[in-house]
Formats: structure tokens, sequence, C-alpha cells
């Protein structure tokens, strides 16, 4: 259970173990890791803590999430490790009510509609944000991602949206050459040049990303930073139950053929690249979405309401999104307003002996401090009596 006054939480032991052996590390060789390549300072004694499930420091297990959301793993799929990914009483009061539970076991769709349109229940989704100190960083960010959202939480001045301008172009340069619309980015190989008559194009190269290396200083110079990071976001789409059944069809759409068949409804995912304009300096921010659509719930719905229609793909998606509208209140959009950001409780610098020290240093001093307050207080009291 959560102690907050200490900031302990419950770690799930099965989830670090399993998120470690997919890294192929030993638990020394994690700890090691964690230091060399991100300055984190996880003990091992922390580490096999936690993967006994026993109740460890919030600094402490959002290192250990921080580093496995850091070390980019085929194994991990589309997820994004968080702290709830590894806390095994990190959710919601809901949860814990057992509301959304009685909501899952509702077996009629009408019913569990209603229920799903009158409780509306959410989930806190989080990613973390790492602050940009060089331009590779958003390179990876903006290869993982489909589409974007930026965001500024302050209000910046004119001298500030001048150079947040320059920063925002040189993103959109950097999606563009990894789309191909435009040579900038040559993190990749299929950008790298070998012959020496490329020289200039090498060249420009190096320039652009000098460019983004100067906007970025003169953005830190003004006391601003950027933060980056990858967020999923799970919406309802139709898919065809039988793909090879699908027949195109000419409605006279400007777009071209469409596709005739039989759809049911089913959960998808975006990854948006987040992008945060602040005054925070921290290396890390947690990126925090009130999420009502949640994965879980969507995966509930479509399990219970199997909904279903023939016909063209775009009038059956503009049907779908109706009868979901009108039954449950459903909403696809990523929302702005229920994001917000907070700073990351990492331990960056202190491991847990380290800590228990600065602990114990910490309540002497406290001692000495309550004794001298005592005397000094006596001494006036004494002082008062002789006047």
């Amino acid at each position: 259970m959560v102690n907050s006054k200490k900031k302990l939480l419950t770690a799930s032991g099965n989830s670090i173990a399993y998120l470690r052996s997919e890294l192929n590390l030993t638990q020394q060789e994690m700890v090691n890791l964690a230091k060399a390549k991100y300055k984190l300072k996880i003990s091992l004694r922390s580490l096999q803590n936690a993967e006994a499930n026993k109740e460890v420091g919030r600094d402490v297990l959002n290192n250990i999430a921080y580093f496995f959301n850091k070390e980019d793993s085929k194994a991990f799929g589309e997820n994004i490790i968080t702290l709830d990914t590894i806390v095994s009483d990190a959710i919601e009061d809901e949860f814990k009510e057992g509301l959304l539970d009685a909501i899952k076991k509702e077996k009629d769709p009408k019913k569990f509609a209603d229920r799903i349109k009158r409780e509306k229940v959410t989930r806190t989704d989080s990613t973390y944000l790492t602050r940009v100190d060089y331009h590779d960083q958003v390179t990876q960010v903006i290869k993982k991602s489909k589409k974007r959202k930026i965001f500024y939480p302050f209000n910046p001045n004119q001298k500030e949206v001048d150079v947040i301008k320059k920063i925002l172009t040189e993103i959109n340069n950097i999606h563009e050459s990894i789309f191909k619309t435009k040579k900038f980015d040559f993190s990749g190989p299929e950008d790298d040049t070998d012959s020496y008559s490329e020289l200039d194009q090498e060249i420009s190269l190096l320039s652009k990303v000098s460019d983004f290396s100067r906007s970025l200083e003169e953005l830190n110079s003004l006391k601003l930073n950027l933060h980056v990071g990858n967020f999923i976001f799970h919406f309802l789409d139709v898919v065809p139950t039988d793909p090879s059944s699908l027949e195109q069809v000419d409605v006279g759409d400007p777009s071209g053929y469409h596709l005739q068949g039989n759809y049911k409804v089913d959960v998808k995912s975006e990854n948006y690249a987040i992008f945060s304009f602040s005054r925070y300096s921290s290396t890390s921010m947690t990126f925090n979405y009130e999420n009502e659509w949640f994965r879980d719930k969507l995966n509930w719905i479509v399990q219970i309401d199997k909904y279903s229609e023939t016909g063209i793909d775009h009038e059956v998606y503009s049907n779908m999104m109706d009868y979901f509208s009108g039954s449950y209140g459903y909403f696809n959009k990523f929302q702005k307003v229920k994001s917000n950001l907070t700073k990351t409780d990492l331990a960056e610098l202190i491991t847990d002996e380290e800590r228990e020290k600065i602990g114990e240093d910490y309540l002497a001093a406290t001692e000495e401090a309550k004794y001298d307050d005592y005397m000094s207080d006596l001494g006036q009291e004494i002082e008062d009596e002789n006047r």
C-alpha cells in the first residue's frame, strides 16, 4: 500500500523481473547500466527488494521505470513503461472500489453501455519526457510517432515565441527528412554519404544539425527547455472481418476508390510525439493524460458490444462513431485540456545507502537544533526573570 509520508509503493516484482529479462540483463548489469548510461543510481538492494514485491521508494521505482522506458527494446513493443507499469497498487481509486469491475461483469450490452456512459471513470495514462540537449533526441521521438502534440504550460513573451518558432520549424524539418520529403536527418543509414562527391551534401546536413543546436542554445539562454517523449493513444476504429472479401467500389469520391464489405469495431493505437516548452529544467518530466477512454475500457467495449456493419468503409466508420457516441458518450480525440506535466521524482545522485546516511545526519542535526533552541529559550526566560 502507499505510504504517503515516506512515498513508498509496493513494487510489482514480476513485471520488473520480466522487463529486465527481456533486456537480457542480470540485476547487477542493470544497476551498472542505469548508472553508466543514464546517471541513475539504483542500488542492487533496491532492485532486489523491488523484484521481491516489497515496498520501495517512489523515486527509486521512478528510476527503474525511467530506465526501462529509455531502453528502446523491441521486446516491449508499443508499450511505454511508466511508474504504473511496475507498481502493483498504482491504480485509480475507482478500481479499488470495484466500480469498473462491476461494469466489466455486466454482460447485457445495453445496460453495459448505460453504465459506461453514466460512470465516467478515468485513468491517468503517463509517459516520461526527456529534456532535449541535442538533435538526435528529437529525431528518435519523431521516428516512432505518427502524430504530435505541442504544449506551452506558460505564457511566452514575444522573444520567447520567436525562438520557439525556430525550434518548431527545425522539428518540422526533421519530420520531413525522415519521411523523405526533405534531406535533413542523417542519423539513419539511409542518409549516410559514402562518396567523396557527396561532401557538399554531408556539409549541408551538418549545418542543419548545427542550426538546431544554435536554436536550442538560444532557447536555453531564455531559461526555457524543451522536453520530448512518446505517448500511445488508443481509440476505436473499424476493421474488415475478412480483408480478402473486400471489394473496390467507385463512389465518385475525389480521393479515389473505397472498399466495401463487412466491418467490425476494434481498438487501434497511434504513437504521438509530445513536445513541451517550459521553464522546467529537470532532466525528466512526467506527462499525464486524464483518460476516460483508456485501453482496458475500450477492450471491454469491443468484447461485449459486437458492433458490425456491411457497407463502404468511410460510411461504416461514420455510422460506428455515431453509434458509440450516442450509446457510450464516446469521444476519440486526444484532448490537450486533459493533459498536465509534473516533475519526475528521480533519485539521480543518491543511493539508498547514501540516503540513509543523510537521514541519520539529518536526525542528529535536528536533535542538535532542538537542543540549541531549548537552551536559547531557557536563557531568554532566565534573562527575563532577572530584569
